[in-house]
């Protein structure tokens, strides 16, 4: 699975712990689009996964109906190994 370039883990109740464990995950630098959507990570899951920085190549990141919030969003935008002009936050 290191060459894996989507993730998407859709409707699954994923939390902010298992959100912050799948953030761990370093060997997936390929990954260009990770999709967690419908799921209730929060702003502590937001905050786990912008602590990974081994994803440079991610894209498209989507995560709506989160409740991510102001704190969750912040900690996103601090990542600056994913912010480049392409990349694609999908939040509301």
């Amino acid at each position: 699975m290191d060459d894996l370039t989507a993730f998407r883990f859709v409707c699954v109740m994923m939390n902010a712990k298992e959100a912050a464990t799948l953030a761990q995950n370093t060997s997936w630098v390929n990954l260009s689009h990770l999709n967690l959507s419908f799921n209730k990570i929060g702003g502590q899951g937001a905050a786990g996964l912008a602590q990974n920085t081994s994803w440079a190549n991610l894209s498209h990141l989507n995560l709506y109906d989160n409740n991510i919030g102001k704190q969750g969003a912040a900690a996103l935008a601090q990542n600056n190994s994913w912010i480049n002009p392409t990349f694609r936050f999908h939040l509301y």
